[in-house]
């Protein structure tokens, strides 16, 4: 190639799909507590969440369900936090901040936090995006409605 075909040629755009990340405050006896959550979580992942966050819904889904179920269950949400988690600001019993990428930082949650970021992860996620910020065009008064062969 030519140093006139190098200067002509148009440069290449590289493609991502988007990541998006929401911070998430915790309530309740976590108040002040957040973590960045991806939102844009991809749907094989999602379905796995949902599937074994079943597990774990009601105090009744907990009692019907066989040990195993639950302990693959809650490896199953700890692992999705893992991946889906940003940053965060938590920290042990004794104040002191737990790093986010130590497989022992997470080992320390107590199940009530977990549970309570993957609810308001959960809730993050199934908002419509327009409840994330964006809008619709102002509806217009000439719009009117057709059927077919109208």
């Amino acid at each position: 190639m030519t140093n006139e075909e190098v200067e002509n040629q148009e440069p290449q755009v590289v493609r991502k799909l988007p990541t998006r990340y929401e911070r998430l405050e915790l309530d309740e006896e976590f108040e002040g507590w957040w973590f960045e959550g991806l939102v844009s979580v991809p749907m094989g992942r999602l379905a796995e969440l949902l599937e074994h966050a079943s597990v774990l819904d009601s105090p009744e889904a907990v009692q019907a369900a066989k040990p195993a179920q639950i302990g693959a269950a809650l490896l199953a949400l700890v692992n999705h936090m893992r991946f889906s988690t940003r940053e965060w600001n938590f920290v042990d019993e004794n104040g002191q901040s737990l790093p986010l990428d130590d497989e022992e930082s997470w080992k320390q949650l107590p199940m009530d936090l977990v549970t309570g970021m993957v609810a308001k992860l959960m809730r993050a996620i199934q908002k419509p995006p327009l409840a994330k910020g964006g809008s619709l065009p102002p509806p217009s008064s000439e719009a009117t409605a057709t059927t077919p062969g109208s």
